[in-house]
C-alpha cells in the first residue's frame, strides 16, 4: 500500500462455509429483517451451495487510474465468476481498458427458489454469461456480450434447449451514455431483436429504442419455462403473438409509440404513455380490428346473456383520486359475454377523482 500515491497491490483470498449468513448480516444493516437481501439470504439457509471462495491478484494506482486484476475467480450460490481486467489512465481522457468476464452456473435450483422462482428452477439447467471489454472512457465496447440459458422443458423432458441473448454495446463514461446498436434473443421459439439507447446513466437514466418480436407461440413458451398458462375457453388461443414498438422511458415513465401487436387473429395498433407512474398519469389511443374476448375466458365461466346484470366494479377511492387518464379505444368487431359489437369507439378520462367512460359510437347485436 502506498498512501501518497494511493497504490494498492496484493493477493485476494477468502473462503467460508456460510455465504447466506454473511448476506443476512449485510441485509440486516441494510434494512433489518424486512430488507430484500435479508429475506433472500434467509431462504438460502441450508442450501448445498452455501460455501464461497474468492481469489485474485490485483495491482492498482488509483491516482492515475491504473488497475490490473488477474486470476479473478469467485464461487458461491451455485455460480462461478472468472475474469481479467487491465485498465490504464482511466482518470484521464486517454484511458483504456481491456478485459473479460465469464459467469457460469449449473446448480441453480436453490438460488431460484430463494429468488421465489421455484417453477423456473425445475427447468433451468444452466446459465452462461460472457463479456469482453475493450476501448476507452469515451468508447468502452462490450462485445461480445452473450447470455445463454439452457432449459429442459416439461414438454420435452431430457431434451435441453438454449435461449441465447447477444448484444453489441458501447458505453461512454464521460457523456454517461449507453448504446446497444443491436441485440437479439433467440431460442425456445423466441426471435426478439432491437436496439436501445440510454443517457444520463448516473443521474436519472433516460432510455429509448425499438423492439421487434417475430411470431411466437406464447402458450408453448410458458409451458417450456414451467410457468402457469392462463385458463382459456379456447385452447388454441395464445398460439400466435408478435410485437413491434418504439419505446422511451425513465424510472417514472414509459412511452410506447408505433405500437403494433398481434394476438392470434387480433391486430392492435396505436400508442400508450404513462407520463408519471407514481401519480398514475397516463394516456392511450388504441385501435383493434377484431377480438373475441370469450375465447380468452376460463372455460367453466358461463357466458352472460344480453339480459344478465353486470356486477358493479369497485375502484378504491384513494386510487381513483390519484388517477389521471385520457384515452380512446376503437374496436372494429368485438365479442364479449355473448354480445357482438361493431365499430366501437369509446373514450376514457379521469381527473380529480372522477372517472368517465363515454361510448362515442357503437353498433350492438345479439
Amino acid at each position: 500500500v502506498g498512501a501518497d500515491n494511493l497504490e494498492l497491490a496484493g493477493d485476494l483470498a477468502a473462503e467460508g462455509d456460510d455465504l447466506p449468513l454473511l448476506l443476512q448480516i449485510a441485509g440486516w444493516f441494510q434494512g433489518g429483517v424486512e430488507s430484500p437481501l435479508f429475506q433472500f439470504a434467509n431462504r438460502m439457509q441450508g442450501s448445498s451451495n452455501s460455501r464461497f471462495a474468492v481469489n485474485g491478484v490485483f495491482d492498482a494506482d488509483l491516482q492515475n487510474g491504473d488497475v490490473q486484476v488477474s486470476g479473478l475467480s469467485a464461487e458461491g450460490l451455485g455460480l462461478t465468476l472468472s475474469g481479467e481486467l487491465n485498465a490504464a489512465q482511466m482518470n484521464g481522457r486517454n484511458g483504456s481498458v481491456e478485459g473479460a468476464l465469464q459467469l457460469q452456473g449449473d446448480e441453480l435450483g436453490s438460488l431460484l427458489v430463494a429468488l421465489e422462482q421455484s417453477a423456473l428452477g425445475e427447468v433451468l439447467q444452466a446459465i452462461s454469461v460472457d463479456v469482453q471489454l475493450s476501448g476507452s472512457r469515451t468508447n468502452l465496447r462490450l462485445s461480445p456480450a452473450r447470455l445463454e440459458l439452457l432449459v429442459t422443458g416439461v414438454q420435452n423432458p431430457g431434451i435441453s434447449t438454449p435461449l441465447s441473448i447477444d448484444a453489441e454495446t458501447i458505453l461512454n463514461l464521460e457523456q454517461e451514455t449507453l448504446e446497444i446498436g443491436s441485440f437479439s434473443a433467440s431460442g425456445l421459439g423466441v426471435d426478439l431483436t432491437g436496439q436501445v439507447s440510454a443517457e444520463s446513466l448516473f443521474d436519472g437514466p433516460l432510455v429509448s429504442g425499438h423492439l421487434e418480436l417475430a411470431d411466437m407461440n406464447l402458450r408453448n413458451l410458458l409451458q417450456q419455462l414451467n410457468q402457469p398458462v392462463p385458463e382459456t375457453a379456447d385452447p388454441e388461443v395464445l398460439n400466435r403473438v408478435a410485437l413491434s414498438t418504439d419505446f422511451a422511458g425513465s424510472a417514472n415513465s414509459i412511452e410506447l409509440q408505433q405500437l403494433v401487436v398481434r394476438l392470434d387473429d387480433t391486430n392492435l395498433t396505436g400508442s400508450a404513455v404513462v407520463a408519471d407512474i407514481a401519480n398514475q398519469a397516463s394516456e392511450f389511443a388504441l385501435q383493434i380490428d377484431q377480438i373475441n374476448l370469450d375465447r380468452y375466458l376460463p372455460q367453466d365461466e358461463p357466458a352472460a346473456t344480453s339480459t344478465a346484470e353486470v356486477p358493479a366494479t369497485e375502484i378504491p377511492a384513494e386510487q381513483l383520486r390519484q388517477l389521471t387518464l385520457d384515452g380512446r379505444l376503437q374496436v372494429g368487431h368485438l365479442i364479449a359475454s355473448g354480445l357482438t359489437l361493431s365499430d366501437l369507439d369509446v373514450s376514457f378520462s379521469a381527473a380529480n377523482g372522477e372517472l368517465t367512460v363515454a361510448p362515442l359510437s357503437m353498433n350492438l347485436y345479439e
